[in-house]
């Protein structure tokens, strides 16, 4: 019945179809491509060449004789300021997105293919700043705000009842360093990556049957909860790569160099509200100048703040402009009120003694005519 009803009325059909909402087109992935020299990012949307691993520390077989070879990849952004005022750079970009550029190793001498690939298989997963996001906070987010201070120095934590998180730290190029528990992310003035929080008590070693690792597992317990990047201790029988967690930090290793961190984007937290930076925070570096105004990024263009955009919300913080704009108002109603005055005196009317002095002048006038006009009329007669 239905087929009869539709071939009897395809024009029904075609009301059909066209009623019917259409399907939200997806968002397109990143196209990164791989480039050796800046010149190689013709793209205008990815046109900066970011390196992330060379041959410099390998050797290269006895019948070969290449010139070292750097790898990198065409990126939007290495950070927030090559981004727009409401951007962040946003951490997108993975090596085993570009996986291939390390299969073709055959210059280099066995040992160093093997350490190529056992430092990728290490590193392949963590995320890299590539690409311009706007800065958001993430669903779920509560209306309480704490100074990434204060969730680090447990001023928040310790009011909760499993304690081990309150003495969580890392150990990084000789500093200690405290982690943000899990339950403070909603509290967080910023964004996390993606399985930022570590869900397990312990990591497991990776081994290619070539060599042995001290331990199957390593307990991390300090980190359990926490926001880190917990990396694996990794075995062969020529390296072992040691067991490291960290927040953020720079990889190195097996020609690999860049910097990955578990937080994606931080802002600020004043009176209890987030906002993008701290008032009267300046920036003069690569991209535009810009200034922070009221917790938010505006673009300035010159060295004493005059110049940025002139909007209610700068002016309401500028003491300069707002001097500039009171003399001119003042100016402006000074000259309004001279000529004013001006008109008034122009179209004034006559005062009661100016109109008593016209009125004798008048009478005398009409006068003296009356007494020609009476002396014309004796001559007449005569």
């Amino acid at each position: 019945m239905n087929s009869k009803l539709l071939s009897t009325s395809p024009s029904l059909l075609l009301l059909l179809l066209l009623a019917a909402p259409a399907a939200p087109a997806s968002a397109s992935a990143p196209s990164y491509s791989q480039c050796h020299v800046q010149a190689d990012c013709s793209d205008k949307s990815y046109p900066i060449c970011l390196p992330l691993w060379s041959d410099t520390g390998l050797t290269q077989s006895a019948d070969t004789k290449e010139p070292y070879t750097f790898v990198g990849v065409c990126v939007q952004c290495t950070t927030d300021f090559d981004c727009d005022l409401d951007q962040y750079c946003a951490q997108d970009l993975s090596l085993s997105q570009i996986s291939g550029a390390f299969e073709n190793l055959g210059k280099y001498i066995a040992a160093d293919q093997a350490k190529v690939k056992q430092y990728y298989g290490v590193y392949k997963d963590l995320k890299i700043r590539s690409i311009c996001k706007k800065r958001e906070l993430p669903d779920g987010h509560d209306d309480l705000c704490n100074t990434i201070d204060e969730i680090r120095q447990g001023l928040v934590s310790n009011v909760y009842e499993n304690k081990i998180y309150n003495n969580s730290y890392y150990v990084y190029s000789g500093y200690y360093y405290r982690l943000i528990h899990e339950r403070n992310k909603n509290r967080f003035c910023g964004k996390f990556i993606p399985n930022a929080f570590q869900t397990s008590q312990e990591i497991s070693c990776i081994n290619d049957g070539t060599g042995t690792c001290s331990k199957e597992k390593t307990a991390i317990p300090q980190f359990y909860q926490a926001a880190s990047i917990c990396l694996p201790e990794s075995v062969s029988k020529d390296l072992t790569i040691q067991q490291k967690c960290m927040e953020s930090g720079t990889l190195s290793g097996g020609g690999f160099s860049f910097y990955t961190s578990v937080i994606d984007w931080q802002g600020h937290c004043v009176n209890n509200k987030c906002y993008d930076c701290l008032h009267g925070d300046t920036y003069s570096g690569s991209g535009k100048p810009r200034v922070c105004v009221n917790g938010k990024w505006k673009l300035r263009y010159d060295s004493d703040m005059l110049g940025y955009e002139q909007g209610y919300d700068m002016l309401k913080e500028n003491i300069h402009l707002q001097t500039q704009i009171a003399i001119t108002v003042f100016a402006a109603l000074c000259w309004a009120v001279a000529v004013w005055c001006a008109v008034l005196l122009m179209t004034k009317p006559a005062m009661p003694a100016q109109q008593a002095s016209a009125a004798s002048h008048t009478e005398r006038a009409g006068a003296n005519i009356a007494q020609v006009v009476q002396c014309q009329g004796h001559v007449s007669d005569d």
